[in-house]
């Protein structure tokens, strides 16, 4: 949300209709004033980006109509991104010893993130921006040269609920390998990939 400015009148004004949209299951409200959201493009490439491409103008002026783009912050961020939650999924795994619902977790829950940085990882690199998970998926192993099978196999347990690897320790091991490869294998080819 875009106000004109924003304080802690405008907050507690806008309170009741937060904790509403909360109470439908939608995430938290981002609130910006004005001259946030106009200065705001080059520190948040990402989702500024995103925001161009999927918001919905429910009343008012359409103040991300004009969005200036930043591909060189872009970039970065997306290396950035990609490379912490590499190092993450490192160190929680390695924290993780023999717990496999740990690792079944951390698969799971670490998928729709990278998903969203492969699509801009390939926005990155001069592809055509790609929406659909599945779309994105084909299209980063196509370019960055990986195998999508490991990380389809958490996906679609992701959708169905079902178990990955029937929840066997040393099968979860070996998808965590290849899955950790494949965001490796992004990864570096985007900073190898760099203009």
């Amino acid at each position: 949300a875009v106000l004109d400015h924003v304080d802690a009148a405008a907050l507690d004004h806008g309170a009741p209709a937060v904790r509403w949209w909360k109470q439908q299951g939608h995430p938290p409200l981002v609130v910006l004033s004005r001259e946030e959201q106009n200065n705001s493009a080059d520190v948040f490439p990402i989702e500024y980006l995103d925001i161009h491409n999927h918001h919905r103008l429910l009343h008012g002026e359409d103040v991300f109509a004009a969005i200036a783009r930043h591909p060189e912050q872009h970039r970065l961020q997306v290396e950035h991104d990609l490379r912490t939650r590499v190092l993450r999924l490192r160190g929680v795994y390695m924290g993780l010893g023999d717990d496999a619902r740990g690792l079944e977790a951390l698969l799971l829950d670490s998928v729709s993130s990278f998903l969203t940085l492969f699509r801009h990882a390939l926005v990155a690199v001069g592809e055509p921006l790609v929406i659909h998970k599945d779309a994105v998926l084909r299209a980063a192993a196509a370019r960055f040269h990986f195998d999508p099978g490991p990380i389809q196999q958490v996906m679609q347990a992701h959708r169905s609920g079902e178990r990955l690897a029937d929840g066997k320790l040393p099968a979860l091991r070996g998808l965590f390998a290849a899955y950790l490869a494949a965001v490796m294998q992004v990864e570096q080819s985007l900073e190898v990939s760099e203009p």
